[in-house]
């Protein structure tokens, strides 16, 4: 089962107080998570597709900048000067 004290790591970092029935219950949720990716990882592959077995490190594409043909003024009807100017929310 999935370890408990990872449970309360997770309810601490999340600020979140868990009775021991929920922190039970996470548990098992998250072990049936688990087991859900393995029964995803042996799914047989298509034709011509071969498994990436992440040893080689990450695979990165070049990063270019690319126009995306949207500009700022089609986001919001609050834009002056090209800087977003809302409405005076706190006096």
């Amino acid at each position: 089962m999935f370890p408990i004290e990872e449970i309360e790591k997770i309810a601490s970092l999340a600020s979140l107080e868990l009775t021991d029935a929920e922190k039970q219950m996470l548990a098992r949720q998250f072990e049936d998570i688990l087991n859900y990716f393995k029964v995803i990882d042996s799914a047989p592959l298509p034709e011509g597709i071969i498994a990436d077995s992440g040893n080689d490190g990450p695979c990165f594409r070049e990063d270019v900048a690319v126009d995306s043909g949207v500009s700022p003024k089609d986001f919001s009807p609050y834009l002056e000067d090209g800087h977003f100017k809302v409405p005076k929310v706190i006096e």
